[in-house]
């Protein structure tokens, strides 16, 4: 049996949008065991992986429309909707998302618009790379929902372009 921490974004994406999600991804939280602050830094490291997720559900539209729901902002949490081509960093919690629309479509990458809820167990800048999670948990979603040829060396890259370049948040 899923716990409410797996099953709770199937709920919201279905109280959100009337529909069930045609594609999911996950990614988990991670702690550095040594070397903290250092991997940008060109230091060395020993991170490992923690119980704590991120899951991203979403299905296609199709329009260019992107309509979002996090579960984690607020008591009720947030929605927000943006046309894509439009994406520029307003230093707000859907940076994250319209970074990761932005740089696809840098890269050619053919994406639609999409209905999307985001949910995670990971404290946020409590130093568990809540951020990363998300953005790796994002392009894995959307690597299957459109069936993008992306690697997770790839995905990683730019997972750290998006926070680096669009977010505006220097990490390694």
């Amino acid at each position: 049996m899923m716990d409410d921490t797996t099953t709770r974004p199937f709920r919201q994406f279905y109280k959100a949008y009337g529909m069930a999600p045609s594609a999911k991804g996950e990614a988990p939280g991670r702690v550095n065991l040594i070397g903290e602050h250092t991997d940008y830094n060109d230091g060395f490291v020993l991170p490992t992986a923690i119980p704590q997720k991120t899951f991203i559900e979403i299905s296609r539209r199709s329009d260019d429309q992107v309509h979002l729901f996090s579960s984690d902002i607020g008591p009720d949490g947030e929605q927000h909707s943006y046309r894509l081509g439009s994406e520029r960093p307003l230093h707000r919690w859907f940076d994250y998302f319209q970074g990761v629309t932005w740089l696809l479509r840098q890269k050619g990458f053919a994406i639609s618009g999409f209905n999307l809820v985001a949910h995670s167990d990971i404290p946020m800048g409590a130093g568990l790379s809540s951020s990363a999670a998300l953005l790796v948990a994002l392009f894995r979603t959307f690597r299957d929902q459109f069936q993008l040829e992306l690697s997770d060396v790839e995905i990683a890259l730019m997972s750290q372009d998006v926070e680096n370049n669009f977010v505006g948040a220097h990490v390694g």
